[in-house]
């Protein structure tokens, strides 16, 4: 038996034609394909998504892929340099499902701030499923007219029921800090989404990680003196990695990799600075979750769902 084969038997049932009698689940929603005795849902448009279990479908148990938002690279200024945004996390198990119209939201990867040799404003923080999920807002750039903004954090991706509960949440990265040559007042990074707080003024502090207690990734610390910005921390209640400080001048923060918030039996990769968690997986595209490099706005989010399937 392989070993994804072997995770569905843990849990849940599955319907099969001629199987005495029970009907398999039917579902919509994503795009869909099928392959070898399974049917998946792939979806990888930012935002909210049905997905609906056809009534008459037995509760089923599903495998669920859920990576979080990136968060975008803060700005440049005028040193050249620039510091990258935190990847999203990542979140797989068995959830069960029943005849209902559920919503696959997938996280939207935070934006740049202005870019270059002005006083620009941060980058927008990724719009959530609601508030409690968007990614935070980088700020602006300082006094100086050569100080980077920072960049936006990546909203958290999740699966809700039909009374809008969440059912898991991956959350996204935190965005990067801006980078500067010698002038104080760079833009930090946003915290990565659940509810990622937005940068806070200039400072060589890193951004705080989620805590076990709370669901915010911490945007970058003011501390004040001549450095460059830092980075945001992930989001999510089981601790997204905090913002690296930055260096030296013209060396910005990295933004942290997402955590999560989710119900436990899920297994939990936060994302690694800019990798995102779970980039092995057979289901990850290089294409999403990603931290931000130079001038690049965060990964979007990806969600997988698949179960076995008759055709």
């Amino acid at each position: 038996m392989s070993p994804i084969i072997s995770s569905f038997a843990s849990g849940g049932s599955f319907g099969r034609r001629g199987e005495g009698g029970v009907t398999q689940i039917i579902a919509s929603g994503g795009s869909i394909s099928d392959s070898g005795g399974f049917r998946t849902h792939t979806f990888t448009s930012a935002g909210a998504n049905p997905f609906t279990v056809a009534a008459g479908s037995p509760p089923t148990a599903v495998q669920i892929y859920v990576w979080g938002a990136g968060g975008a690279a803060g700005g440049t200024g005028d040193s050249g340099r620039y510091c990258f945004g935190g990847g999203g996390a990542f979140v797989t198990g068995n959830l069960t499902v029943s005849p209902q119209s559920y919503t696959v939201f997938v996280g939207n990867g935070g934006q740049l701030g202005t870019q270059g040799c002005v006083i620009g404003v941060g980058g927008v923080g990724g719009a959530g499923f609601n508030s409690n999920y968007a990614g935070g807002n980088g700020t602006q750039a300082g006094t100086s007219p050569c100080s980077g903004t920072g960049g936006g954090g990546g909203s958290a991706s999740g699966i809700f029921n039909s009374s809008n509960a969440a059912l898991v949440i991956a959350g996204g990265g935190g965005g990067g800090g801006g980078t500067e040559s010698t002038q104080n007042g760079t833009g930090q990074g946003g915290g990565g989404g659940q509810n990622g707080n937005n940068g806070q003024g200039s400072g060589a502090a890193g951004g705080a990680a989620g805590g076990q207690s709370g669901t915010n990734g911490g945007g970058g610390i003011l501390v004040g003196g001549d450095h460059s910005g830092s980075g945001g921390g992930g989001g999510g209640v089981n601790g997204g990695n905090g913002g690296t400080n930055p260096s030296n001048d013209a060396v910005s923060g990295g933004g942290g990799g997402g955590g999560t918030s989710t119900s436990s039996g899920f297994t939990v990769t936060n994302g690694n600075y800019q990798t995102p968690g779970g980039n092995g997986n057979t289901f990850y595209n290089s294409s999403y979750a990603f931290g931000g490099a130079a001038g690049q706005n965060g990964g979007g989010g990806l969600i997988v769902i698949r179960y076995p399937y008759i055709v």
